[in-house]
């Protein structure tokens, strides 16, 4: 029988991740409605101009391409959403998976993208020197991450840029999140967090932050 202290670990997982689930589930949902709200009013002036065709006015193919056009763009834009989201939501297939660390850093910041440039920010991620693989929990590990992603840019109006990159000198693979201003009080909350401890001890990951150098990074399993 589970113990009172793990029952609240595995409470506080699945808490953790289903809140971090819901969040960029919104964001992405909020890009679909926008892309078919403009997919709407567009189909609307087609019908405009058909109808003003059928009195015998003269169309310009101009301004027909022009609304056509819009129309396809936010088709694409929607139907590449749908693909992330269903990408997204097959995150949690597997109990643990090898994951490679830059294209799903990649993948978690494309997820995001509407929610940290909402807030004014630029990330920028350096690929490592070689392919960094992992074997962790995808659907936690994602979750730690954009804890990390928000701490760094999303909780201040006064960070604007975010640099992510890679470490391996010291054996253990190293994400090294470097933003232009950091704030003690916020590294102490991401730190301090029952949510973030929660998800270290179960993913065997540390973290380490360098005020000298305005960066901290997730220290990861040592994949041999």
């Amino acid at each position: 029988m589970a113990s009172t202290a793990d029952r609240r670990s595995t409470d506080l997982l699945n808490g953790t991740t289903l809140e971090f689930f819901g969040k960029l589930t919104a964001s992405a949902t909020h890009e679909i409605k926008n892309s078919l709200a403009i997919i709407n009013e567009n189909a609307g002036l087609l019908q405009d101009l058909a109808a003003m065709a059928q009195n015998g006015d003269t169309l310009s193919s101009g301004r027909v391409a022009d609304v056509s056009g819009r129309i396809e763009r936010h088709v694409k834009k929607a139907d590449n959403i749908v693909k992330r989201l269903n990408r997204f939501s097959h995150s949690t297939d597997h109990p643990r998976q090898a994951i490679d660390l830059e294209r799903t850093l990649a993948f978690i910041l494309d997820m995001g993208s509407r929610l940290i440039e909402m807030k004014g920010a630029a990330v920028t991620l350096i690929p490592p020197d070689a392919p960094i693989q992992i074997n962790t929990c995808l659907s936690f590990f994602q979750a730690l991450v954009w804890r990390c992603v928000e701490a760094a840019c999303l909780k201040s109006d006064e960070t604007e840029q975010l640099t992510i990159s890679f470490d391996t000198r010291s054996g253990a693979p190293g994400i090294w999140f470097t933003p232009d201003m950091i704030l003690q009080t916020s590294m102490e909350t991401l730190v301090d967090s029952e949510k973030t401890q929660t998800l270290l001890r179960h993913l065997d990951i540390s973290i380490e932050i360098n005020i000298d150098e305005k960066r901290f990074g997730l220290i990861l399993p040592n994949p041999n």
